[in-house]
């Protein structure tokens, strides 16, 4: 089940495996909804960033632009998210097991700017030409990354991949 927590809210119960989808308000927040609305219209478009959920405690597995890194869930207690649950991909134990040893063999890995800009010359053009750095990734794409080591089959590449692609993969609809 997918649960929508607002700013001042937050989840008691995480599992290892599920992810979360955020909203930001900085400018690369901001230029990302304007991206992804180019693609989807309005749907699916309200969050901009995805990350991993590593442990039962909140702890996260998440790129940012200093790379992918270990966090805690209680930095988003302040803005709007969704937690997203993938018990339908990953009904069994060792599927949450293989999610968790690769996003643990990511930890380390760089932020992919390349890629980003990959992402931002096709929604412009709409050219299916994709270029990234080998061992680098962005948030969403890390997170299907992820996701892929569980039964989760993805219309399209992971290295493409953005956080309105993954809402509405599951569903996950627009707040705002």
């Amino acid at each position: 089940m997918n649960v929508f927590y607002p700013a001042g809210t937050e989840a008691k119960i995480y599992k290892p495996g599920d992810f979360i989808l955020t909203h930001g308000d900085v400018f690369y927040s901001k230029l990302i909804r304007v991206g992804q609305r180019l693609r989807y219209g309005s749907a699916f478009t309200f969050y901009n960033h995805a990350a991993l959920i590593a442990g039962e405690d909140g702890t996260l597995f998440e790129a940012l632009g200093d790379g992918i890194d270990v966090t805690h869930i209680s930095k988003y207690k302040e803005s709007d998210y969704h937690l997203v649950s993938i018990d339908e991909y990953a009904p069994e134990v060792r599927d949450r097991y293989r999610i968790m040893a690769f996003a643990k063999s990511c930890v380390g890995m760089n932020y992919d700017w390349l890629d980003i800009a990959s992402i931002s010359i096709s929604l412009l053009t709409g050219s299916k030409i994709s270029f990234q750095t080998e061992g680098h990734l962005i948030c969403s794409g890390f997170v299907a990354r992820c996701l892929e080591r569980s039964n989760a089959i993805f219309p399209k590449s992971s290295q493409h991949m953005m956080p309105a692609d993954l809402a509405q993969f599951f569903q996950v609809y627009t707040r705002s």
